[in-house]
């Protein structure tokens, strides 16, 4: 199985349960970020600019992220076999 859609910096479409959905940010397609509040678990008092803005991918380390990086919502990864 693979994950699609989550490399490119500027790809917002993802699915949900098969159907389409388009994301402002990448934030929004992590496990680690809050509902409904502007913040994710590195980054509680909000995300830093280039991170929320897609410049930084945030797979690898970024100053005052505790260690805790970009990883997909399951809820938002569309799998396909890989062959």
């Amino acid at each position: 199985m693979v994950e699609e859609n989550l490399k490119a910096p500027t790809n917002r479409f993802m699915y949900d349960k098969d159907h389409p959905i388009v994301f402002k940010t990448r934030c929004h397609l992590c496990i680690h970020k809050f509902s409904g509040i502007p913040g994710c678990a590195a980054y509680p008092r909000g995300i830093p600019h280039n991170l929320a803005a897609g410049v930084v991918l945030h797979e690898e380390p970024y100053p005052g992220d505790n260690g805790i990086r970009f990883e997909p919502n399951p809820k938002y990864v569309k799998k396909t076999e890989e062959e």
